[in-house]
């Protein structure tokens, strides 16, 4: 059924650009998947015997590979995961660096196991009886590896793809993991690519003429292309495959550089990984169900903790704002033409020579009262600023922190002695070495200075950690530091890790000190808010992140989403997109929709080059920035429901924006979809109107599965899950549906930022009634201080349950699985319920009540009840 809708023409400038490669290397020109990408599979890996250790939790299996031995360390995890870990045993063998501070705890427990040896096989399975759903099954000759849930096997690892090196020079790793009916291969977070990997080992992709492998290694990677596997700012080493029978996953607990080729054929998909240095480490997660694999990957990384409410809504940034009297203009424009924003963002600039913790004359005056002021005129109005800091510190004898940190707290060059120089924004410049906690210890304190603060900590409520995959000017290291630089891992001097094995994860200690410094400043009283750019594996502990200096086009737009979709199902689900984009000057069209579809990525920054013209929402013509403003109020209409499903996130892990597949499986190729949990989907608009005057929606799931139109108030349309809708679309339009049977919350009136709503929040419920006998519907609500620990600490937060049926009413009622919350100081008042049914007798048309109450207050004790009589809807406030 097509369900036509209408739009606005616009004109659209496509831009050119291009990464630069003679810069960044390709296969071929590096030396790890040179050697490995069309090794031969001849490897013959020799099973000689196992045995288990005295608390039969491990399983050491003795191989032997060219006369020389090794031992495959097999440990099953609670919740369907198991631990392989393969080490070098032979006579004089070299130790490979094991990554730290990655996994969360930082040893995951493993349980107890039963192994069974016969016929050529050993089997490994708990020890549990009620957890044998998953198990190792080894084939001894040849040596191959099957991951099984429910007797299906999910995974595969082939010893004639596995090969370890070690020399002087050399020191790869190579391996292929086969997914067993994988439909669709996810993961190798960050690329600027579609959500789906591609076959990389086919001449032509999407039509383009490159079958370059994945690249993980981090990389400032200045003007990067869209729909490219070119390596990015950060490096998630895992792989999801699915199904619409089946997901499973697999994590390479390893921070080295990685090519990884990806495949499909004979009716199955594989990954071969290429890594240059490094462990073995490999994680198997066997789902079996989308949301079981994230579970179960955010059981090994952590989750990030709840974003203070400040956060979630508006950000404006550029580079830069260069005087103090700028920004206070900037937030004075925001207020006068009615935009709501949080926060405001300085870059670079704001800083006395680009010395990191210090302030601009420009910013402080002359009497150094400036900054002080500026902060306190931002707090009294409700806002925030964020301030970047970066990994280099300029190399200046006066400069205090370069002092403390000379000889002591720097990476080093290879002879483990000397200082590393490399060039950055300040010229010269030293890199704190994160791998060392006193390092980290000497960075983080100086977040507590005096100077840096002025007193206002509490205003100065954000920091921006840039540059840190670490960026250095220099072509010849790929704009980053040599390989062989050293580092120290026991916070002493011995510098005895080499760069390499720890480069892609350079950026998440550099969070890590961070987070640690805030944490410290604030006496643990405030969650910390950080932005990376540079990321790994277990980063969402410590920051958000966004997808890098981007061009404001239609490719890179398009692509945010499955950036940021695929980042939350890798367990960063705080992620976001420079709006409208970083590089470029965008027409009018082009700014609205991006707008349009960056309220729904979880981080929301405006944010632009410093050679592009201002483009703050007030500076476009009045029509523009109605469009705009529209855009920015229904973001901050969303609040509670995003904040809502971050708390979900510290609870099991669940992405809080999520692609089709993972409630439908099966349902791929679907990249301009976003779910925001479970029961709104968005489909903003990703082509310029002339190009098209309608758009492709795909509303997901069968029959009685219905989804409500709601971005347009007049519409009265329902419609039947798994439809193809193709709505016109002006200006203004940009789809928004409602689950049936879900209740949704809102902020329905406009706030100038969240200061307005964190003490006594007002809600809309939208009930959105399933078509069944007694109209049910379901949804949550959580709500907390909105910047403490408490909720965690004290158990200081409200979560409950919302339902309704015909019978009971609309009810809230704590939720079971959070029985200790201390909700008795939590109050939110309810104005408005607005009740969406089916038209009896009617497929594609629904009826909708709106219901004042008149902000009644509740708590977990009160239940407001809705009681149906003939075609009225009374609704009543009972304590």
């Amino acid at each position: 059924m097509l369900i036509r809708l209408y739009i606005i023409l616009g004109v659209y400038a496509a831009s050119s650009y291009a990464a630069n490669h003679t810069v960044f290397k390709t296969c071929t020109q590096v030396g790890v998947c040179n050697r490995l990408r069309d090794m031969p599979s001849t490897a013959q890996w020799t099973y000689i015997k196992h045995n288990v250790n005295g608390d039969n939790t491990l399983v050491t299996v003795k191989l032997e590979i060219q006369k020389k031995t090794y031992s495959l360390f097999i440990g099953l995890l609670e919740n369907h995961k198991v631990r392989l870990q393969l080490k070098d045993t032979s006579r004089g063998a070299k130790k490979r660096h094991e990554i730290k501070d990655v996994l969360y705890p930082d040893i995951p427990k493993s349980i107890r196991i039963t192994t069974e040896d016969d016929d050529g096989f050993l089997t490994i399975v708990p020890n549990d009886a009620t957890m044998r759903n998953h198990s190792v099954l080894i084939h001894k000759s040849p040596l191959v590896l099957n991951f099984t849930y429910n007797d299906k096997t999910l995974v595969v690892l082939n010893s004639s793809s596995l090969n370890m090196s070690y020399d002087k020079t050399i020191r790869d790793i190579g391996f292929t993991v086969k997914f067993e009916d994988a439909q669709k291969l996810y993961g190798l977070h960050h690329h600027a690519y579609n959500l789906e990997l591609p076959d990389t080992t086919l001449k032509t992709v999407n039509g383009s003429h490159w079958n370059e492998p994945f690249r993980l290694w981090n990389s400032d990677a200045r003007d990067f292309e869209a729909d490219s596997p070119m390596a990015l700012y950060g490096s998630v080493p895992a792989i999801y495959g699915h199904s619409k029978k089946s997901t499973a996953g697999i994590f390479l607990h390893n921070a080295a550089e990685q090519w990884v080729d990806i495949s499909y054929s004979h009716g199955s998909a594989s990954a071969r990984f290429m890594v240059d240095s490094g462990s073995f480490d490999l994680f198997v997660m066997l789902g079996p169900k989308p949301e079981d694999v994230v579970k179960q990957f955010t059981d090994l990384t952590g989750r990030a903790h709840m974003p203070q409410l400040w956060t979630l809504g508006y950000h404006q940034s550029r580079w830069s704002y260069y005087t103090k009297e700028e920004v206070l203009e900037v937030v004075k424009n925001m207020t006068q033409n009615d935009f709501p924003l949080d926060a405001i963002w300085l870059d670079i600039d704001y800083t006395d020579d680009k010395k990191y913790f210090t302030w601009s004359k420009n910013f402080t005056g002359e009497d150094g009262n400036g900054v002080r002021q500026m902060l306190k005129i931002l707090g009294d109005d409700g806002r925030k600023l964020v301030a970047i800091v970066d990994p280099h510190i300029k190399v200046d004898e006066n400069y205090g922190v370069y002092e403390e940190g000379k000889n002591k707290h720097f990476v080093k060059v290879k002879d483990g002695r000397t200082d590393f120089v490399g060039k950055c924004w300040p010229g010269n410049s030293s890199y704190v070495d994160f791998l060392n906690s006193a390092a980290r210890t000497y960075y983080g304190n100086h977040y507590s200075d005096n100077s840096f603060n002025h007193g206002h900590p509490e205003v100065l409520a954000g920091i921006w950690n840039d540059m840190n995959e670490p960026s250095v000017d220099d072509d010849q290291h790929e704009w980053t530091m040599p390989s062989d630089n050293r580092h120290s891992s026991k916070g002493n001097r011995k510098f005895d890790v080499e760069h390499r094995d720890i480069h892609n994860m350079y950026g998440f200690l550099h969070t890590m000190a961070t987070h640690e410094g805030l944490i410290n400043r604030d006496k643990n009283g405030t969650r910390p808010f950080i932005l990376t750019r540079s990321h790994f594996a277990g980063s969402q502990r410590f920051a958000a992140m966004w997808t890098g200096d981007n061009r404001a086009d239609w490719p890179h737009l398009k692509n945010s989403y499955s950036e940021c979709m695929l980042s939350n199902l890798m367990g960063h689900v705080f992620c976001g997109a420079d709006v409208p984009g970083f590089f470029g000057d965008p027409d009018p069209e082009f700014s609205y929709r991006a707008y349009q579809a960056g309220i729904w990525l979880p981080f929301f920054r405006g944010h632009a080059h410093k050679d592009a013209k201002p483009r703050e929402p007030y500076r476009y013509e009045p029509e523009v920035q109605e469009i705009i403003r529209n855009a920015i109020r229904m973001r901050y209409k969303y609040i509670p429901t995003w904040y809502t499903l971050f708390y979900e996130h510290t609870l099991t892990g669940a992405p809080v924006i999520r692609p089709l597949f993972y409630h439908y499986p099966g349902t791929v190729n679907r990249n301009d979809h976003i779910m925001l949990g479970r029961d709104i989907l968005a489909r903003p608009v990703f082509e310029p109107s002339n190009e098209t005057k309608t758009i492709e929606v795909h509303l997901p799931g069968n029959p009685p599965d219905f989804w409500y139109r709601v971005d347009d108030k007049s519409s009265k349309i329902i419609i039947a899950g798994t439809t193809e809708i193709i709505p016109y679309v002006d200006a203004n339009t940009s789809p928004v549906f409602y689950r049936a049977g879900s209740i949704v919350v809102l902020w329905d009136y406009d706030v100038s930022s969240t200061a307005e709503t964190v003490r006594s929040p007002r809600i809309t419920l939208y009930v959105n009634c399933k078509d069944d006998k007694n109209h049910t519907a379901s949804g949550r609500l959580y709500h907390d201080d909105g910047f403490s620990f408490d909720y965690e600490n004290k158990n200081k937060h409200l979560y409950v349950d919302i339902t309704f049926t015909e019978e009971t009413g609309l009810k809230f009622e704590e939720v079971p699985e959070d029985p200790d919350q201390d909700s008795e100081d939590m109050k939110i008042y309810v104005d408005k319920v607005i009740y969406n049914e089916r038209n009896s007798g009617s497929t594609y048309k629904s009826t909708r009540h709106e219901i004042d109450v008149d902000g009644n207050l509740f708590s977990n004790i009160d239940i407001v009840q809705a009681i149906r009589n003939d075609k009225e809807l009374v609704y009543k406030l009972t304590r």
